[in-house]
């Protein structure tokens, strides 16, 4: 069995947040739709609660760990999956990074518009870029 650090404070997945004195539900990219007013009301909430203005956090980690990673493509938009032969492509590129950087591959998932890698590295930062 192993396990995997979990971030202080932090969850997965969070459902729509109830922003400030704007009474109203806001769902991924409605950023984009928000006034400026509103654009700053909620940074200022996510400052006030400790959070990332607008990324998950990223620590600082030493040693051989445990990393689960995920990555989106843009909106959403299915681009991996475009064609079946893009996402074996998407997996062999994937798979090879983590041969060259990860010391142990547990698993991973390709998905037509995101993919999660779960390894163990002591070369994070080689990884994530």
């Amino acid at each position: 069995m192993f396990r995997v650090p979990a971030l202080a404070g932090g969850s997965v997945r969070q459902g729509p947040t109830k922003v400030g004195t704007l009474n109203t539900v806001h769902y991924m990219y409605d950023y984009r739709k928000m006034t400026p007013a509103q654009r700053r009301e909620i940074v200022e909430l996510r400052r006030n609660q400790g959070r990332p203005w607008h990324s998950p956090p990223h620590w600082e980690f030493e040693g051989n760990r445990q990393f689960i990673i995920s990555a989106a493509c843009f909106e959403h938009v299915p681009v991996i999956g475009r064609v079946p032969t893009r996402m074996t492509e998407c997996e062999t590129s994937l798979v090879d990074l983590c041969e060259k950087y990860a010391s142990v591959l547990y698993a991973w998932c390709v998905l037509p518009n995101h993919y999660h890698i779960l390894i163990r590295t002591d070369r994070i930062k080689s990884v994530a870029s």
